[in-house]
């Protein structure tokens, strides 16, 4: 019966490890700033502990509801067409997104009551991920972008 117990319990530690430790996890934050000299910033923040090689991203304006709500709402797709291609982004670490003068966010009454969504595409995975940036800093990651370096 012990030996049942710490079997089953060496086998959970295990796929706890192999599934949920070290998955990709990120959050993003976006800072709109009105004043045309001072440029946009998104942050990433890897919350792995696994660094995480990014190929490309997508910025779109998309409706948080499930998709037979959001017909009403296209996304709108905001991705500039140059730079920010093949960054790093260190385990617990965080990176920013700087876009200025020509490549600002449209941001407002053009986005509607849409959120603004992040869609990373990271190198050695199939599917990407899509991270909501939310406006300003958030309560529970304030603690993680003030502690973090940026690069």
């Amino acid at each position: 019966m012990f030996s049942l117990v710490v079997s089953s319990g060496l086998g959970g530690i295990k796929v706890w490890e192999t599934f949920f430790r070290d998955r990709a996890r990120f959050a993003a934050t976006a800072w709109f700033i009105s004043l045309d000299d001072e440029p946009d910033v998104i942050t990433i923040v890897n919350l792995s502990p696994v660094p995480a090689m990014v190929s490309h991203f997508q910025l779109e304006w998309r409706s948080p509801l499930p998709w037979p709500f959001s017909r009403s709402e296209p996304p709108l797709d905001e991705t500039p067409d140059e730079g920010h291609t093949n960054f790093r982004i260190d385990g617990l670490g965080k990176f920013d997104l700087h876009f200025s003068e020509g490549e600002k966010l449209h941001w407002g009454k053009s986005a509607g009551s849409r959120a603004l969504y992040l869609t990373l595409h990271l190198h050695g995975r199939v599917r990407p991920i899509r991270v909501m940036a939310h406006e300003g800093c958030r309560p529970r990651w304030q603690a993680w972008l003030l502690r973090l370096p940026s690069r």
